[in-house]
């Protein structure tokens, strides 16, 4: 047995144990996002952007001082005509509103914007004052000292949905959104890269809550287009592990190709509903 043949048997035995150890690695990682998520939805499997689908009683439990959950999902817009007559179409709303009319106790909305190939987010943001007089037991927030005893700390005084907007998704191939939220701060990105980053003068999530909203899917008009792997995570998850998710986490048409960053507009859309707390 000559040297030059032990010598291609050595490569080829080398790039096997290399695939295995990457297929290993990559099987270890999507087990751990599937560990963390509290909801899956479409787990390699594509499914077409149309038809009602809704995930019930999503906790939104946000505990200590630094809540936050995240939503992690794979699009493919097979086709986006720039029409100016379309005002938007409708991803998905954690809450029982929908895009462009959130309830008062609603999280957020996604959905693909009508006459440009952008993405919108709207988020309710909650306003409080320092506790003044007798205050409504439906208005309280509620803290908890070092004793384990609650205490009232502030009152809602109104509710405002701000919007973000992701800009130029790319069309014709699959590509990965993710939403963060903390207690004041959203993080949008594109392809495991920060796109939008925007902190709230008020609160998107309350410590203690314990909330349970569904999560609704493609309510409004049909998009031609389909989702894979959606993950709501009931933490706040970091640059890194999103990059991760990106990296590793299954995607239907192997797409790997990362989108050039590009400046995200910012909008703020008001909402003058004063609720009763004032």
């Amino acid at each position: 047995m000559n040297k030059g043949y032990l010598f291609v048997v050595g490569i080829i035995i080398g790039i096997i144990i290399i695939f295995a150890v990457i297929s290993v690695k990559n099987k270890k990682n999507r087990a751990k996002w599937s560990g963390l998520a509290e909801r899956e939805l479409w787990i390699g499997e594509r499914k077409p952007l149309t038809g009602r689908h809704t995930l019930e009683s999503v906790p939104v439990v946000s505990e200590g001082d630094s809540p936050g959950v995240s939503y992690s999902m794979n699009i493919e817009i097979e086709k986006w005509l720039h029409n100016k007559d379309t005002e938007f179409r409708e991803l998905f709303t954690h809450g029982i509103g929908k895009f462009g009319e959130l309830k008062r106790n609603d999280i957020v909305s996604v959905a693909i914007g009508g006459p440009k190939n952008d993405i919108y987010v709207d988020i309710n943001v909650r306003k409080f004052t320092s506790t003044g007089a007798e205050i409504p037991d439906e208005c309280k927030d509620l803290d908890m000292d070092d004793d384990g005893k609650t205490f009232v700390t502030h009152k809602l005084t109104s509710i405002e949905t701000h919007r973000i907007v992701l800009k130029y998704f790319p069309i014709a191939k699959y590509f990965h959104l993710a939403i963060v939220l903390t207690q004041n701060r959203v993080d949008a990105y594109l392809d495991g890269k920060l796109n939008v980053t925007k902190i709230f003068d008020g609160d998107i999530l309350m410590p203690g809550s314990d909330t349970k909203l569904p999560i609704l899917y493609f309510m409004g008009e049909p998009i031609k287009g389909h989702m894979s792997n959606f993950r709501y995570i009931n933490k706040e998850l970091n640059v890194r592990t999103v990059k991760d998710i990106y990296k590793h986490d299954i995607n239907p048409n192997n797409n790997k190709d990362i989108i050039k960053d590009e400046d995200a507009d910012e909008d703020l859309v008001t909402d003058e509903d004063e609720n009763k707390c004032n």
